[in-house]
């Protein structure tokens, strides 16, 4: 018997990747011991384009579950979704980490009619956390990271190249009660030919009158810059939104008949609830 992911659950769950949404939910700074393990749900309303630089944009309203584990090494938190502790010093951290775009669901793109379904695509790979500078309020950190790319459809896995991406991170611990949080990033990305064939390339099968041919080059995706917040209401219920802006005004494939807006706009709210708690703590 085989099972089958609905659709619209494979594109929460990278599109959670895609936004940074988990990023933006910050944990409080308190030195109270956490909890090593906790569970709980969230319902979130997400805004997304099909594809950096695509003038097509959807939106759903999905459940989605949620798993925290701070672990010595191992972490899937709120600070930066799952990700390995692999060297942490007082100036430098080294991470694994792990991200992506979504693809859409349901109809395609206009901009890509008659053309091949695009996939989810997988990232993961390592980064460096500098941390510029560290006091309770603010912190400020550039995070750089070199990633491998796959698609899949959750049934087969194809390599799709590689990015590199870096970002300054600026956090606020004590603008918002109740130990919420505030993160604003400024950053950019680089992907690989392979990968940007993927988005922005036109073969000659699928040219039109409006789609002329066009062969993708590696460079610059997109610059990006975004806001996240998180607030706890209670001790089992939180908020959380996030605002990313996509730039790619000045992509190495700006010249793509596929890559129409100059802007995108990720949008991302919603709230968590934590129904268990373990009692044994976490390390921070």
């Amino acid at each position: 018997m085989r099972f089958k992911i609905p659709r619209t659950i494979n594109s929460l769950i990278l599109s959670l990747l895609f936004t940074g949404t988990k990023a933006g939910m910050g944990q409080s700074t308190s030195k109270k011991l956490l909890p090593l393990f906790e569970l709980g749900s969230g319902l979130i309303f997400t805004h997304f384009p099909d594809y950096p630089g695509s003038g097509h944009s959807r939106q759903y309203v999905l459940p989605f579950p949620v798993a925290i584990y701070r672990g010595r090494l191992l972490r899937s938190d709120q600070e930066g979704g799952v990700r390995g502790r692999l060297l942490q010093t007082q100036y430098v951290e080294s991470d694994m980490t792990y991200g992506g775009t979504v693809s859409a669901p349901g109809k395609q793109s206009p901009d890509r009619s008659g053309m091949p379904v695009l996939k989810n695509v997988g990232e993961a790979g390592p980064a460096l956390v500098l941390k510029l500078y560290r006091s309770r309020d603010p912190r400020l950190d550039v995070v750089s990271s070199f990633r491998l790319a796959f698609s899949t459809n959750f049934r087969m896995i194809n390599y799709q190249g590689n990015v590199y991406s870096t970002f300054l991170r600026l956090r606020f611990n004590d603008i918002l009660p109740a130990g919420g949080t505030t993160h604003l990033r400024l950053g950019m990305k680089y992907a690989s030919q392979m990968l940007m064939r993927l988005y922005y390339e036109v073969s000659k099968p699928y040219i039109t009158a409006e789609r002329p041919a066009f062969t993708a080059k590696p460079g610059l995706m997109y610059w990006n810059a975004s806001f996240h917040s998180y607030l706890p209401v209670s001790n089992n219920f939180s908020l959380f939104s996030s605002l990313i802006t996509f730039f790619t005004g000045q992509s190495a494939n700006r010249q793509s008949p596929l890559l129409t807006v100059d802007r995108n706009h990720v949008i991302n709210f919603g709230f968590l609830y934590t129904f268990y708690r373990s009692r044994e703590k976490g390390w921070r």
